[in-house]
């Protein structure tokens, strides 16, 4: 049997690939004091999980006694338009609307049996990328020289042999780089936000919690 994620109690649900998604969402949220009643974050253990867990929720939903609105947290990585499409091609089989991804995220309203439902692409629904992008993007708001300039630096170490990274990760290793260096060093990154060393009001941040405002008012 599906798992409907308990939607008796939880009749807005947020989509996440894991835990870390999760706790960033909900220190972000903190900050804000974005507080929304019968909200529940899912943690799908990775894309494929939200495709799957977004489409047994379409097939299973029942309006108006379960979900109301349906937002996915997907992370873009290496091709933003494939992965989107991928969503796409979900959504538009239960006979959703086909739209472009606005900068600003998706939202598709509900009714006709429908829920309310939202696609934010990670970082910023147009740059390749993922969840420690969007947190470099956070932090180059107000911090882009200096790390401008780690990134440069952990660049010449590996050029020189001393840093050993794989390509794909080159912005994990700016992000806890740059964490390793600020007070109380060592801190989850949901942690970091709550404690300022990852600035939480900025343009991007502020784009993300309206789309969650948005997507979840009823």
């Amino acid at each position: 049997m599906v798992d409907l994620f308990n939607q008796k109690i939880h009749k807005k649900v947020l989509l996440v690939e894991g835990p870390t998604d999760e706790e960033i969402i909900n220190s972000l949220m903190h900050k804000y004091n974005c507080k929304i009643p019968a909200l529940g974050i899912k943690i799908c253990r990775g894309k494929e999980g939200v495709k799957k867990s977004l489409s047994s929720l379409l097939k299973n939903y029942d309006i108006p006694n379960y979900i109301q609105a349906i937002g996915a947290v997907v992370d873009s990585d290496s091709d933003s338009c494939d992965t989107y499409k991928d969503v796409q091609n979900i959504i538009t089989s239960f006979s959703y609307p086909h739209k472009k991804l606005p900068k600003e995220g998706l939202i598709v309203p509900g009714g006709h049996n429908r829920p309310k439902l939202g696609i934010w692409l990670m970082p910023n629904n147009r740059n390749e990328g993922n969840l420690e992008n969007f947190c470099l993007n956070l932090i180059s708001e107000q911090n882009k020289e200096y790390l401008f300039y780690l990134k440069e630096k952990i660049k010449d170490l590996k050029e020189e042999g001393h840093a050993f990274y794989k390509d794909i990760h080159s912005s994990k290793a700016l992000l806890y780089t740059y964490l390793a260096l600020q007070n109380k060093p060592g801190n989850s990154l949901g942690l970091s936000i709550i404690r300022g060393n990852i600035p939480a009001f900025s343009s991007l941040a502020d784009s993300f919690i309206l789309w969650v405002k948005n997507l979840m008012k009823h």
